[in-house]
């Protein structure tokens, strides 16, 4: 497979064959779209042929290749012209299934592989000889923004929803770290899941959950978000950072992004997998009313694109007699069509960010940036403020 300035080849390179040539072409985003997208800090560029599974069962070739480059690309034209002639490939054996690549400011020989993508792009072949990789924007150099992370344990808030002493915005007590990255599309079709959580450059060890992290400024260009994690021994979280416009949560302060945590045990037991075949992966969410720290019951939760998925809302039960509290089962409400006296709804979702629309009578609406992605686990708690 050959770069040209604007297209690339896979052909059988040193394996004989009598496979023709497939034909890879980038297509690079509108010029208006991308004005002032700063490609200056890609310091390399890597790709990745993944090959048909076999016939015999055996595992699909996948072959990834680096480069390095010294100078800045001043647009995406200039950095087609760039890989032209840089990656070459065998064709797999199994037939070409698709190719993804990425740019990102660190180098091909770093240790770590962990960098949020500058551009990113990708496309499944569909057979026929040619196959059209489209380019996308990711986080622009120069955006570079840290963030004050707090987070609270799920559980414990949903055990004080009917206590005296009211809500509770306790951590987790299993805290390990937290964690950057983004969620984007994958783009590889059908031959992979749709979302991809890349871990950025900056992870935190933390004992009670809050903490520091270095990324960039949340992205106000679909498809992706700038997301933030929390990684504990039995729990976890990850959350889109929401633009300065959207409220941040509950707990926190008006600087804070707020990540609600939840076992990881009850996640894979209680979610719906009928649901997650069907839209994908699920959204754990709550909807508290802002100052009384108190659930709503009568919210609504619509996605803005209601073709993207399915919202459902639940009930939770909790064992607030063990310390720290823990949710024992999580049950859809049939025929519900807003949230019962807890709050609680599950959003699922394909691998496209999305933002959630989110209404209760006498309360001020909200929109929420959200996007959920395999091996993660994705909550919100929306705070609504009374009119």
């Amino acid at each position: 497979m050959t770069w040209s300035a604007s297209a690339l080849a896979v052909g059988c390179g040193l394996a004989a064959c009598s496979a023709p040539a497939i034909e890879m072409t980038l297509a690079l985003p509108d010029v208006g779209t991308v004005s002032g997208f700063d490609l200056s800090c890609v310091g390399a560029v890597r790709v990745r042929v993944v090959g048909n599974k076999l016939d015999d069962g055996g595992a699909a070739d996948e072959s990834t290749q680096c480069f390095d480059f010294d100078a800045p690309f001043a647009s995406f034209a200039a950095l087609a012209a760039a890989l032209k002639g840089k990656f070459t490939f065998d064709i797999p054996r199994g037939g070409l299934a698709g190719v993804e690549l990425t740019g990102f400011s660190g180098r091909c020989s770093d240790p770590s592989t962990s960098f949020e993508s500058v551009f990113y792009g990708g496309a499944q072949s569909v057979g026929d000889g040619t196959v059209v990789v489209p380019l996308r924007t990711g986080v622009s150099c120069g955006t570079e923004q840290s963030y004050k992370v707090h987070t609270i344990d799920l559980a414990a808030l949903l055990a004080s929803a009917s206590a005296s002493a009211g809500a509770s915005c306790a951590p987790p007590s299993d805290a390990v770290k937290l964690y950057a990255g983004v969620i984007r599309p994958r783009m590889l079709g059908t031959i992979a899941p749709e979302a991809v959580f890349e871990y950025g450059a900056d992870e935190v060890d933390t004992g009670n959950g809050a903490g520091k992290l270095q990324s960039y400024r949340p992205l106000d260009r679909d498809p992706a978000c700038i997301a933030l994690g929390y990684l504990g021994a039995t729990s976890r979280a990850v959350t889109c950072v929401r633009p300065p416009e959207q409220a941040r949560g509950l707990c926190g302060a008006a600087d804070e992004v707020e990540i609600a945590a939840i076992s990881v045990g009850l996640a894979e037991a209680e979610f719906d997998r009928t649901l997650m075949t069907t839209y994908g992966q699920p959204l754990f969410g709550a909807v508290w009313e802002d100052g009384t720290r108190t659930p709503i019951a009568g919210a609504t939760v619509e996605l803005a694109d209601p073709l993207q998925g399915k919202v459902v809302y639940v009930d939770v039960s909790v064992d607030a007699a063990v310390a720290p509290p823990r949710v024992r089962k999580m049950a859809e409400v049939p025929g519900a069509t807003s949230t019962t006296a807890g709050g609680a709804f599950v959003a699922y979702i394909g691998g496209v960010t999305t933002n959630l629309i989110v209404k209760a009578a006498n309360h001020v609406t909200q929109t929420v940036r959200i996007a959920t992605a395999p091996d993660q686990l994705a909550t919100v708690v929306v705070a609504l403020a009374r009119q």
